[in-house]
């Protein structure tokens, strides 16, 4: 009755734990004299075993015995046989001896089968090596006729090609002459080309000295005409800083009725020094200028003197001005007559060529014409020799097939020395295993008399005991033994779990009284912080940190909203929730300025609404970047919604972007509105084609 009032949770904690505790003790006490008995259980058992385990063995002993006893009078009765079976198989011994003188005569005629075939083999090969002399020696005397008819033709030719040296030597001499003239003319061309370049230099260098003496006269003008200003005006300025009572620096006087007055313009003397510097350095330039000019008219006259002594050289005396034509006419013709010349030269080089190899060819082929000869009477030589051998190989290969023309070959031969072998065998087989099987049954029947020796001892101590009574009475003992572990298991499956709800009750007990104290600090605290107080607003702290960042988010987006819609659209965040059970602060109204009303957002069309949209997201980005130092939202891309609009709507949503995208930010547009197209610089056109791939096309 308590443990079902305990169950149904109608007792104090107190009682359940004094409940607990009793019925614990309690499993203990049954636990141990459950186990008691079932120990006594277990030892019964195991002398009821020990009882049937040495009645089953005394009833193999006497099994065993029984047996034995059966297969030694069997075993007794097949040795007369297998007696008699081994006289009939040794009485063919003699044919062993008979079997074995025949199968050594053939075995000794078995390697004379093989020099049969091996003189058989030789023979076919001298056939053919003797046949193959006749083919080469054929073959050998036509090269030798083919090789004196080219050997011929050889020296007539290099007859023809004796004199090519002494024209290449020629060649040669007026080719170096050639070209000789041509590195002439080409360094005299080169030295004209210099000298005109040094012309131009010259030229240049008198315009720079020109110049720079020009610019060298303003300079010293300007310094002279300064210098004599400033000089005029040193006592206006020495004048500036005398008054009444100060001695003058000149004259030392005390009094200065007329004081001399400083003209206008004069300079000072830190402009008169950079002034001087001004002209010094232009002096510099002229006169580094001016010996340029010098250095390259003296090396001029100098490069023309060397010109006219190099074209008297090969044109004899000639006017200065008339060397680049004549040089270029020369050249030409020095060019021609070079190609000419190399001509010449290549086809004799062709010609030496020609020679030299036939001069080797001609001794070559003299060595291989002897060396022809000489293969010919080798030939002829192995060919004798081959036959010689052959007519010696066919008289032995006749006397051995006389000599084994019992069998047709080896593999007959073999055939018939296995064949006797087998049966050689099979005699001596026959023996050996009737010899074993004596010896196997005679080893059988002394084992079982040993094994029926050993069964007699054992069945002398008999066990007197009725084996089925025990089985049975076993039987029972292991039924009681297993409920009585039923019940163990039972009584500590209950015991443990009343133990683990008594650590919990006791665990959970004494939580739950920390849980109240710390409960009643933290409760207000968490009311105040989540709008939870009874009779006031449902504001949470949450709540009211979204509110201060949500009235910046609507004074940015409203700025975008009211261009958008031409002024007459304001978000405005609600203040007061629907009714006391619904937490205020995150809804928006919208204010109507053509209307002079205020509504729900909610209320706004299509078009409306993706405008406050827009501006909410556009709000949101500037709020970003104004709180969050370091971030910078340089990217937006705006997903359709621009279908909505009217014409109107669409220039001013499109002028609210086009604003925002001059600060350096990338403003995209996802959209399939024609309209757009025209309005939109930089596109990506994206096409679906017919198998179902996509491909596009930047517009910039």
């Amino acid at each position: 009755m308590d443990v079902d009032e305990a169950k149904n949770g109608q007792m104090p904690v107190g009682e359940i734990i004094e409940l607990l505790d009793k019925l614990i003790k309690s499993d203990n006490v049954k636990y141990d004299v459950v186990t008691a008995i079932q120990k006594e259980v277990e030892t019964k058992i195991t002398d009821i075993n020990s009882l049937l385990q040495k009645a089953e063995e005394y009833h193999k002993h006497q099994q065993a015995l029984q047996d034995n006893t059966s297969r030694l009078s069997q075993e007794q009765e097949k040795l007369s046989a297998l007696q008699m079976e081994l006289e009939n198989a040794k009485s063919r011994e003699p044919e062993i001896d008979e079997l074995t003188k025949k199968i050594n005569v053939l075995e000794s005629q078995l390697p004379k089968y093989d020099e049969l075939s091996r003189k058989q083999k030789i023979i076919s090969e001298l056939d053919k090596r003797i046949e193959k002399y006749v083919q080469q020696l054929t073959q050998c005397g036509k090269l030798e006729e083919d090789l004196k008819k080219e050997i011929s033709a050889l020296k007539s030719e290099l007859e023809s090609l004796k004199n090519c040296d002494v024209k290449k030597e020629k060649l040669e001499s007026e080719k170096k002459e050639r070209n000789d003239n041509i590195t002439k003319v080409s360094k005299l061309e080169k030295d004209v080309s210099d000298f005109s370049i040094s012309e131009r230099n010259l030229e240049e260098a008198q315009r720079d000295y020109i110049q720079k003496r020009s610019v060298k006269e303003s300079k010293r003008e300007i310094y002279v005409h300064h210098e004599r200003a400033y000089l005029d005006a040193q006592a206006g300025i020495l004048a500036e800083n005398l008054h009444e009572g100060q001695p003058c620096p000149v004259c030392g006087s005390l009094s200065h009725p007329c004081l001399a007055v400083k003209p206008e313009n004069v300079p000072d003397k830190q402009e008169l020094n950079k002034l001087k510097a001004d002209m010094e350095k232009a002096d510099s330039l002229a006169v580094t200028a001016s010996n340029k000019a010098e250095k390259l008219n003296a090396s001029l006259n100098e490069k023309r003197k060397t010109i006219s002594a190099n074209a008297e050289e090969i044109f004899g005396e000639i006017d200065f001005d008339k060397i680049p034509e004549l040089l270029s006419e020369k050249k030409l013709l020095c060019k021609e007559k070079l190609s000419e010349i190399e001509t010449e030269l290549k086809e004799i080089e062709n010609n030496i060529q020609r020679k030299n190899k036939i001069e080797k060819q001609i001794p070559d082929k003299e060595k291989e014409l002897s060396a022809i000869a000489d293969k010919k009477a080798d030939l002829k030589s192995r060919q004798s020799a081959d036959e010689a051998t052959r007519n010696s190989e066919k008289k032995r290969v006749s006397e051995l097939s006389e000599e084994l023309s019992k069998f047709a070959s080896k593999l007959s031969a073999e055939k018939e020395i296995k064949r006797l072998s087998d049966i050689k065998k099979d005699i001596s087989e026959k023996i050996k295993r009737a010899e074993n099987n004596v010896i196997d049954c005679k080893n059988k029947i002394s084992g079982y008399d040993s094994a029926i020796k050993e069964n007699e001892k054992n069945l002398k101590d008999k066990v007197e005991i009725d084996i089925e009574t025990e089985k049975q009475h076993k039987i029972e003992l292991e039924k009681q033994k297993t409920e009585y572990s039923s019940q163990k298991e039972k009584i500590s499956i209950r015991k443990n779990a009343n133990e683990n709800i008594l650590k919990n009750i006791s665990e959970q007990t004494e939580n739950s009284l920390t849980a109240e104290k710390k409960l009643q600090c933290i409760k207000p605290l968490s009311d105040t912080a989540n709008g939870g107080i009874l009779g006031k607003a449902k504001l949470s702290l949450e709540t009211f940190i979204q509110q201060t960042y949500f009235d910046r988010i609507l004074e940015r987006a409203n700025k975008r909203l009211l261009m958008m819609s031409d002024n007459q659209y304001e978000m405005k965040r609600r203040r007061e929730a629907r009714d006391n059970q619904s937490k205020s602060g995150l809804d928006i109204d919208v204010i109507d300025h053509h209307t002079h009303s205020e509504r729900n957002v909610k209320t706004l069309s299509g078009g409306e609404a993706f405008k406050a949209s827009l501006s909410l997201a556009l709000g949101l980005s500037d709020e970003i970047q104004a709180s969050a130092g370091g971030i910078c939202l340089d990217t937006m891309f705006v997903d359709e919604g621009f279908g909505s609009l009217d014409e109107e709507s669409l220039h001013q949503a499109m002028k609210a972007l086009s604003t925002l995208s001059q600060n350096n930010k990338l403003i995209g547009i996802i959209s399939h509105v024609s309209e757009l197209k025209n309005q939109i610089d930089k596109q990506i056109i994206v096409k679906k084609d017919k198998d179902g791939s996509s491909h596009i096309k930047i517009l910039i």
